[in-house]
């Protein structure tokens, strides 16, 4: 899989439904089994915050658990309701609350028992704040959108991931432009994305899956070398360049193992027999129109049609 700052999981796949579980797992379970490297080393899951919103990602917020992100905005409420000068005024009321337990304890004497009423601490504000959202409903965008703010309002003390599933869904033009907008600045303070979408046209290393195949720009490059050797007559690099970029532009729109004829008719023929070598050399089934090929380059091609 080719990774960078913005990494696009292409369509609608189970692959891609298994391996963001599995990074998730990775980062976020102490048991995992799962391995991932950088650079043929092991990644250091300590190093890295990873955060991960799916496809139907709500939050909870009459109960919050230990990674709640919305325990950073309870703190943040507990801050400035301490700072509060009504807060000043609750402890004075205890203190003479806690003065007051002299007057029960001497009505539990007879039983050789006393009471004492514990200092009341700033901590003990959680227990009565209840976050309540001001929406009557909130969309699984709108979901994404919080998420993403609450995540981007903590402190980076470690390298972040966040990984995002299919946005799409449930969502409009101009919240999904809003969320891209969200994202890029994301980017340029440094945070990692992986976000599977079909729709969302944000630049990033772009993966697709045909087959359970992954194919991206670095899997077409490592086969250069064999099919420009292979090309029968000889071939610029730059026809290769706009090959790679057609047969990417086909993985995009087919989610089958054949690739229309259409994607590549529209290309010269030297463009055209690059495409065509290299969807086989990815073992990627395809037709092509052989109308106005030489006779010689037809024989070439159709000893290369089965695979």
């Amino acid at each position: 899989m080719e990774i960078g700052d913005c990494t696009i999981l292409s369509g609608h796949h189970v692959l891609w439904y298994e391996i963001v579980r599995l990074i998730d797992d990775y980062f976020n379970s102490r048991s995992s089994s799962v391995q991932i490297e950088e650079d043929a080393v092991p990644l250091q899951k300590k190093d890295w915050n990873c955060y991960f919103i799916p496809f139907d990602a709500r939050i909870q917020m009459d109960k919050l658990t230990a990674k709640s992100p919305l325990n950073d905005v309870i703190t943040e409420c507990i801050t400035s309701l301490s700072n509060s000068p009504v807060f000043l005024e609750l402890l004075d009321v205890w203190r003479e609350l806690q003065e007051e337990v002299f007057f029960v304890n001497e009505l539990l004497n007879k039983y050789k028992i006393k009471a004492e009423v514990n200092d009341f601490l700033e901590s003990d504000l959680k227990s009565f704040i209840t976050l309540v959202s001001t929406m009557p409903i909130m969309s699984p965008i709108e979901f994404k959108l919080l998420l993403l703010r609450l995540i981007g309002e903590q402190g980076l003390n470690k390298r972040t991931l966040i990984i995002i599933e299919l946005p799409e869904i449930f969502s409009g033009t101009e919240e999904l432009l809003q969320l891209q907008e969200y994202i890029d600045k994301m980017i340029k303070r440094g945070i990692s994305f992986l976000i599977v979408t079909s729709v969302l046209k944000i630049k990033g290393r772009r993966n697709y899956c045909l087959n359970g195949q992954i194919i991206n720009e670095a899997s077409l490059l490592m086969v250069k070398r064999n099919v420009m050797a292979e090309v029968p007559y000889g071939a610029e690099d730059e026809y290769f360049d706009i090959a790679k970029n057609a047969v990417l532009q086909a993985v995009d729109n087919h989610s089958n193992n054949m690739v229309d004829e259409d994607i590549i008719s529209g290309y010269e023929q030297p463009i055209r027999i690059i495409a065509y070598l290299m969807l086989k050399a990815l073992n990627i089934r395809q037709t092509i129109d052989l109308k106005g090929f030489p006779p010689n380059i037809s024989k070439f091609i159709n000893r290369r049609s089965v695979f």
